[in-house]
């Protein structure tokens, strides 16, 4: 793992780094497995689009959902927020919006996993950050080992900030023309190759 971690690290094209991952069978297979569970969406949201739900009161001030609106949903936005019920994460969309607008309205010190990923809509260069991309980050790098964690704290900021710069600093090698599409594939490869170091 710390070899294919060092070779994309170096990647300095498309080509490159779609060599590094059909060279191994594995890691081809689950990134297709993930791409299968997370399908690829356009799903870029910019503050003046989280300003208009504001004001057409979907959000509250304090970037939750607005519930009392409840009446008003269409059938497809119930059935979104019968899924967040479900699964417990109704107000999980407070610090994907705070990542977004770039203001934390959320009071807690968990969330700042979703509050990155509300960074990566506002701004798809911006990485999309998990446990198996830092723990693949971790490992490589020689930082301190992250274990399998499903709640990430405010405290974990630091090494979010030092994943994001380095996966940055990648990028900055690669053609414009090739940057979107080599950003998506080097995060599925840590996200593998963390998956792997579990």
């Amino acid at each position: 793992m710390r070899e294919l971690f060092e070779k994309a690290e170096k990647a300095t094209s498309l080509s490159e780094l779609n060599g590094i991952i059909a060279s191994d069978s594995t890691i081809s297979k689950t990134i297709k497995e993930f791409e299968h569970k997370y399908p690829r969406f356009d799903l870029q949201i910019k503050p003046q689009q989280v300003q208009q739900l504001k004001e057409n009161r979907f959000l509250n001030e304090d970037h939750t959902i607005n519930l009392e609106r409840e009446a008003e949903f269409t059938p497809f936005e119930k059935f979104l927020l019968a899924v967040l019920w479900k699964n417990g994460q109704i107000f999980r969309v407070q610090p994907i919006v705070d990542g977004i607008v770039g203001i934390k309205k959320s009071e807690s010190e968990f969330g700042i996993i979703f509050n990155q990923f509300g960074r990566h809509l506002a701004d798809p260069t911006e990485p999309i950050v998990d446990q198996h991309v830092l723990r693949a980050f971790c490992e490589a790098t020689g930082r301190k080992k992250v274990p399998r964690k499903t709640v990430f704290k405010t405290s974990d900021q630091k090494m979010i900030d030092e994943y994001r710069n380095w996966f940055k600093i990648i990028l900055q090698r690669i053609t414009e023309q090739e940057k979107e599409e080599f950003r998506y594939k080097l995060d599925k490869l840590l996200f593998t190759i963390g998956k792997q170091l579990e």
